[in-house]
């Protein structure tokens, strides 16, 4: 009868590279997901309509508290959302570089626009389309960051 001994070297690495593994991936897939938004929040900024308000300046990225690798694209502008689904045309007053809203209240300054009415017939998306474009490169991104953490 034979006997056969396996001596394995490098044990505890082993074992501690294991521990390691799962919080290298968090973190590298958490460096990802924040770069991923801020490649969205950087191409809906280029792609947002300059003559509505701020839309372009309220576009901004907020991790989840609380929660790991969850970030949420957020965009404060009042037209924003009817830029993005569409809106029936429509006329807008706007005296002195403010736009006001139907109760006659203020909103936020514009330097693009004259007094007095202006017809706004026409919606842009700009959040689709910059999901839309950096979805294709998402996978690429994953994969490297997956390799990364492995290393």
């Amino acid at each position: 009868m034979m006997n056969i001994n396996i001596k394995i070297k490098g044990l505890k690495e082993l074992q501690s590279y294991l521990i390691k593994l799962p919080k290298k991936i968090s973190t590298n897939l958490d460096k990802t997901n924040e770069q991923f938004m801020k490649d969205v929040r950087k191409s809906a900024k280029l792609r947002a309509p300059r003559d509505t308000t701020n839309t372009a300046k309220s576009i901004r990225i907020e991790k989840r508290k609380g929660k790991t690798n969850q970030y949420a694209l957020i965009v404060d502008s009042r037209a924003a959302i009817f830029q993005e689904l569409g809106f029936k045309p429509h006329w807008i007053f706007i005296k002195k570089g403010y736009v006001y809203d139907k109760s006659g209240k203020s909103n936020q300054k514009t330097n693009k626009l004259s007094d007095g009415y202006h017809w706004v017939s026409k919606n842009k998306l700009f959040l689709i389309p910059a999901l839309d474009a950096n979805l294709v490169k998402l996978n690429n991104k994953l994969s490297k960051s997956m390799n990364k953490a492995l290393k």
